[in-house]
């Protein structure tokens, strides 16, 4: 049998309501027809991650700086080497026309 795939807000609700323990993993398996090692495995990386949501904006602008870093430093590049390929291009003509 084919593994299920299941959708994150799904994921999300049933490790919510594993969290609340109000019901057991046997409940809620039976309860959203997904197995056990899955509602367990949603729920111990739902209290892994829980964390990040509230320092979610300051990675997410420290990534993006980092991010712009890198694309004017290639942006850099390809004007070094748009001026390169001009001035190849430029002398390779000139040779051309000498022979």
């Amino acid at each position: 049998m084919a593994n299920k795939i299941y959708k994150p807000d799904f994921k999300a609700k049933v490790a919510l309501e594993a969290l609340k323990n109000t019901k057991s993993a046997v409940e809620l398996s039976a309860e959203f027809k997904t197995p056990k090692t899955n509602i367990t495995e949603w729920k111990s990386k739902l209290l892994e991650q829980m964390s990040s949501i509230f320092e979610g904006d300051s990675v997410i602008k420290k990534q993006i700086k980092l991010m712009e870093k890198d694309i004017d430093k290639l942006h850099s590049m390809i004007g070094q080497l748009t001026i390169e390929n001009q001035f190849y291009k430029k002398k390779y003509l000139k040779l051309q026309h000498q022979k």
